[in-house]
Order: structure tokens, then C-alpha cells, then sequence
């Protein structure tokens, strides 16, 4: 894969995690209402503040952007995206699985990206 090509899913990932922080910030009571309804993370999410999540995936995206510490964040955007799949499809509703369905090609660029920091790099 090319440098260029590299920079460009490094964005789209940003911006998914962008888009996520606003989400929260913007629409709080839609991701309470998925945690409230989901059958696995309800008790756990309950207690956390929305505007920390908006937080967390802010920073996320910014570290994401700025290719600070790839492996690690990769890593962590590939498992927290995988999170979110699970709580949406645990959420119960048409909406919570087709927001589970978009949340999969940014999860496919985070393994990706995530793979890739961990393999060996060879000259091109």
C-alpha cells in the first residue's frame, strides 16, 4: 500500500471518530436510549456521562489523525468499534442494527490499519 493510501484511511477513520464525538455531544439522548435498551451494557454504561464518551472519541480521532502511537490506538479504535457493533445489535432495534452495519466498514479500517502497524514494514 501506497504512503498516500495510508493517510487517507488514517482520515476516515478520524472522521468516523470525529463524527461519533459530535454525535454526543449533539444527540446525547440517542446513545442513552441505545444503552438503555441494550441487553449487555445497560448496567455498565448507565453511570457513564455522555459528554465523556464524546470525549474519549475525540481524542481517539485526534490521535488517529495525527498517527500518534499506531498500534496502540488501532488497536483500541478496532476493539472500541467493536464495542459499539455489540451494543448496538444488543440495543433490540431495526435502527440500533443498521447503525451496527455502518460501524463495520470503520471497524474493517481500524483491523486493517491495526494489522498493518504490527506487521513488518518492508522497503519499497
Amino acid at each position: 500500500m501506497q504512503r498516500w493510501q495510508g493517510y487517507i484511511l488514517n482520515l476516515a477513520l478520524a472522521l468516523t471518530f470525529f463524527a461519533m464525538a459530535a454525535k454526543s455531544f449533539i444527540a446525547p439522548d440517542e446513545i442513552n436510549e441505545v444503552i438503555e435498551n441494550s441487553l449487555i451494557f445497560k448496567d455498565i454504561l448507565d453511570k457513564v456521562p455522555i459528554f465523556l464518551i464524546g470525549i474519549h472519541d475525540a481524542t481517539v480521532g485526534t490521535l488517529i489523525a495525527l498517527r500518534v502511537w499506531p498500534k496502540l490506538v488501532t488497536t483500541w479504535a478496532a476493539i472500541w468499534l467493536g464495542t459499539v457493533i455489540i451494543l448496538l445489535i444488543t440495543s433490540m432495534s431495526v435502527e440500533g442494527l443498521l447503525d451496527a452495519i455502518e460501524h463495520a466498514a470503520p471497524l474493517g479500517i481500524a483491523l486493517y490499519l491495526s494489522i498493518k502497524a504490527f506487521s513488518p514494514q518492508k522497503e519499497d
